[in-house]
Order: structure tokens, then C-alpha cells, then sequence
């Protein structure tokens, strides 16, 4: 005997076999129709947002490169291989995506294309834009 009373066929059923759907109806049509149309009508960037977006990526990405460059330079200076490493590890991660972003750069009027930069390769390069423009500051200060 279980503790709990067996309710066979109860309106709050979760385990009630409710057969096939029935298709061409549904109880919340106004509802569905409403989510079809916020789904078409979906905002999406516009040009210029794309064309900014891409410079302000394009600008950090240079300025990345510029800083992985230099702390090459000064690795090789100090002989601090760590810092070798991580340069020449960024410099090989990064470089490959110039050509994508030049060509995307001339391209973007005539078709509106993405970025073809990874999201991960836009927070990489962000981050280290604000972390040179916080140092930039903080030694001129």
C-alpha cells in the first residue's frame, strides 16, 4: 500500500497521455501569431551600426597587435621568456584575422555582412585596448 493516493484520469494529471497534437489548431493562437510576427519584424544592426562596430573592433584589434608587438620587442630586450611566449602566442591567434577584417572593412557597404572576427577575439583585443589606455594614463599622470 503507498502513502500517496493513485488518482487515475485527474485534471492535474502530469503524466496523462494527451494522444497527438492536433495540427491547424491551438488553444493560443493570438498568442503565437504575435511571437511569428515579433520574430519577422526582429530589430537587426542596421549599416552604419555594422560599419561602427567594425571600426571600433578594427581599431581595438590594431592597437592589440601594437601591444603584443611591442611586448615582443621588450621580451626579447629583458629576456623574459614567459612574456615571449604569451606575445608570440597572441601575435599567432590574432594575425589571421586581419585579412577577414580588411576585406570585411571594403566590403560592408555592398553586403552587409557580420563581423568575421570571433566574439572571442573582440573581447580579447577590448580588453587589452582598456587595459593599454589605463596604463597610457597612469603613467602620464
Amino acid at each position: 500500500m503507498t502513502a500517496m493516493p493513485d488518482h487515475h484520469g485527474d485534471i492535474d494529471d502530469d503524466t496523462a497521455d494527451l494522444g497527438p497534437p492536433i495540427h491547424g489548431y491551438d488553444d493560443n493562437d493570438d498568442r503565437n501569431d504575435e511571437v511569428e510576427s515579433t520574430r519577422r519584424g526582429r530589430l537587426r544592426p542596421s549599416s552604419t551600426v555594422r560599419r561602427v562596430h567594425g571600426a571600433i573592433v578594427g581599431v581595438c584589434y590594431m592597437v592589440a597587435l601594437g601591444s603584443a608587438a611591442w611586448l615582443l620587442v621588450e621580451a626579447a630586450l629583458h629576456q623574459a621568456v614567459l612574456i615571449g611566449l604569451f606575445s608570440t602566442g597572441l601575435l599567432v591567434w590574432l594575425l589571421p584575422g586581419v585579412p577577414r577584417l580588411v576585406g570585411w572593412v571594403r566590403a560592408v557597404q555592398d553586403t552587409g555582412q557580420t563581423l568575421p572576427v570571433s566574439w572571442q577575439a573582440q573581447l580579447v583585443c577590448g580588453l587589452l585596448t582598456a587595459l593599454n589606455l589605463f596604463l597610457f594614463g597612469y603613467a602620464h599622470l
